[in-house]
């Protein structure tokens, strides 16, 4: 058996989310817990073995509670349902509309000339028609006066607010400094390019698969018809309408190959070309435009753990080391975890890191040559469905209280269909209509006909003669119980140098 690379990230990484999760509701203060996370890690530099790596959790564990506690030590928001005078700074720009901008809650007041109802500061989405300004763009900095009523998280994440009337708002403030206004622009661009990507599936996808298209290449998924959506959690294969490993693996090979061919024709010194010039720059723009792919489509928590696990590749490649893939996921999980606290709680954080652990746990090996391509593929292809089947039946069943048994055959008939046929395709059609919608058209085409084929397929395995679910809805308790003993299984399975 081949040596394997380290996987030091993957203890902190148990200890941080495991701590941010049971800190959320935590009131103590933070000194002692940051005291006894200094000594937990201080401890763990003296020690070696099993004991080193539990005070690694133990260690990171306290500080993802006291991140828990820093993050969540605002003022609770008022509980009043009634429309209140909010003021808002925009955190990242935005026209409104259909889609919600990230702004940070400042205060709240019943009236004008009222008191304060609540001041602090907590992040929250913002649904508004449109901003009453002449390009009706709110650029990052700016405050503004709005009158709206909050709605709290689903599950997890930040509250929304909705405003009716957007010619009651006022701006309080614009933004200053050319940091923000260079931020401003960033922002503006994004939502250019995610709109020329729109107008092209708009333009060139088949009106009834329309709504699939745009869940598949932006992730925009509030047009899906809803008996589709539920035929499609029923069969296990609603993983493929988040952007995630797929969508941004598929981007970044195909970008990958395209580079690959370009560079490696550049008239490079042959020194550099022995060194490996040509493979480091595509893997370095393949990483770039994956990068600008995952931001266009808005950025959510799958698809940035993804590009993390795909930085980890690359910078193993263009370094020429070997990497892991426990270390790429680890590390995505820590970064998420630690910029974003509230997304540990968010059921599309916890689903992302559990199948791929799910993956990375019990993937096959490889196989020999004894075994043809195509059983090998097979085998594969089933082993990793059902691996991630299993990684997320706990989670799926303390979430929506059933579990999708039919994922463990549907996937291995969707998956070709859709991920093969429909998102590569898709997604070059959306790369070139962001240059120019017109540029897009016959690939959005060919994957709106790979779709009729998908959509049939699914909807047909959906009917609950073809498609069991297992309704079960365990307690919390359970569901932590079940991942804290998955989670020791696997550290202390990883914690040597061995092929696992």
């Amino acid at each position: 058996m081949r040596p394997v690379p380290p996987r030091p990230l993957l203890a902190p990484a148990l200890g941080l989310v495991a701590g941010i999760g049971a800190g959320a509701g935590l009131g103590a203060p933070v000194v002692p817990i940051g005291g006894t996370a200094l000594v937990a890690l201080l401890a763990a530099t003296r020690t070696s073995g099993v004991v080193a790596r539990c005070l690694v959790v133990l260690g990171f564990a306290c500080l993802g509670m006291a991140r828990a506690v820093d993050v969540g030590a605002g003022p609770p928001l008022p509980a009043r349902e009634g429309l209140l005078l909010w003021e808002v700074q925009v955190a990242r720009s935005g026209r409104g509309g259909d889609t919600p901008v990230a702004v940070s809650l400042k205060s709240a007041r019943a009236s004008p000339g009222g008191g304060v109802l609540w001041q602090g500061e907590a992040p929250a989405r913002l649904w508004i028609p449109r901003w009453p300004v002449d390009d009706g763009l709110a650029r990052r900095g700016e405050r503004w006066l709005v009158r709206g009523r909050i709605r709290p998280a689903r599950r997890a994440g930040a509250p929304s607010l909705g405003v009716s009337d957007h010619r009651r708002a006022c701006l309080l403030r614009p933004a200053a400094g050319p940091s923000q206004r260079l931020a401003g622009g960033w922002d503006a661009a994004l939502l250019s390019l995610r709109g020329r990507v729109r107008r092209a599936v708009d333009q060139h996808a088949p009106e009834q698969h329309r709504a699939l298209l745009l869940a598949l290449s932006l992730g925009d998924r509030r047009e899906l018809d809803p008996a589709l959506r539920e035929a499609f959690a029923r069969t296990g294969t609603a993983h493929l309408l988040a952007i995630s490993g797929l969508h941004v693996g598929c981007f970044a090979g195909a970008l990958l190959m395209v580079l690959r061919f370009a560079v490696r024709r550049l008239p490079l010194p042959l020194d550099a070309r022995q060194a490996g010039l040509p493979d480091r720059l595509a893997w370095g723009g393949a990483l770039l435009g994956a990068w600008l792919y995952v931001a266009v489509a808005g950025a959510p928590v799958s698809g940035r753990r993804a590009l993390v696990m795909l930085a980890c590749v690359a910078a193993g490649r263009i370094v020429r080391r070997r990497t892991s893939g426990w270390n790429g996921l680890a590390g995505a999980a820590l970064l998420v975890a630690w910029f974003e606290p509230e997304a540990v709680r968010s059921a599309g954080y916890q689903l992302s890191v559990a199948s791929v652990a799910g993956l990375l746990a019990l993937w096959p090996e490889a196989g020999t040559g004894q075994v043809g391509r195509v059983r090998r593929w097979v085998a594969r292809a089933a082993a990793s469905s059902a691996a991630a089947t299993l990684a997320t039946a706990p989670l799926c069943a303390g979430l929506f209280g059933r579990v999708a048994v039919a994922g463990l055959w549907v996937n291995l008939l969707a998956i070709p269909v859709l991920a093969f046929g429909v998102v590569p395709p898709l997604l070059a059609g959306a790369a070139l209509g962001a240059i120019e919608p017109a540029l897009g058209g016959p690939a959005i085409r060919l994957a709106g006909l790979s779709a009729e084929l998908g959509c049939r397929l699914v909807c047909w395995l959906a009917a609950p003669d073809r498609c069991p679910v297992l309704l079960w809805a365990p307690r919390p308790g359970a569901v932590w119980a079940a991942y804290l003993l998955g989670a020791v299984a696997i550290a202390a399975w990883s914690g040597d140098g061995r092929e696992t």
